[in-house]
């Protein structure tokens, strides 16, 4: 988490822990909410979204990486 005086700190459980081999990750605010969200390209499973909860964790959207679901669920029409 960035601690806003130029560090970085571990925060434990901020992240779902899980056996993914992770290829490659995205950041970008997919909802609106101001935050920047995860999305992690995996090896051989499925990619993930992980949203910013805002607290300095990261919480998996389930189903939202396709392309109809990503842009159901968080795009709203809204223009890049």
């Amino acid at each position: 988490m960035n601690t806003g005086n130029h560090n970085l700190m571990q925060v434990e459980g901020a992240l779902p822990q899980d056996s993914t081999y992770t290829e490659a990750i995205a950041v970008a605010g997919v909802d609106g909410d101001g935050r920047v969200d995860l999305i992690l390209e995996n090896y051989e499973q499925g990619d993930q979204l992980l949203r910013n909860a805002g607290n300095g964790a990261f919480k998996e959207v389930r189903g939202a990486l396709t392309v109809s679901g990503l842009k159901k669920k968080y795009m709203d029409n809204r223009s890049w």
